[in-house]
């Protein structure tokens, strides 16, 4: 992180992914699926 950034957190819900699979080595793709979950993402120092 630069110095001086402010910390900050994002939050996506949902955030989706769509996923695709190609047989034919990258050449057509096709879909596969699509899973949703929250995400948080944080720019700065996390505690745990």
């Amino acid at each position: 992180m630069a110095r001086g950034a402010p910390s900050k957190t994002r939050y996506f819900n949902p955030f989706d992914i769509r996923w695709e699979i190609s047989w034919d080595g990258g050449k057509s793709w096709h879909d596969a699926s699509t899973s949703s979950n929250p995400v948080y993402v944080s720019l700065g120092n996390t505690r745990t």
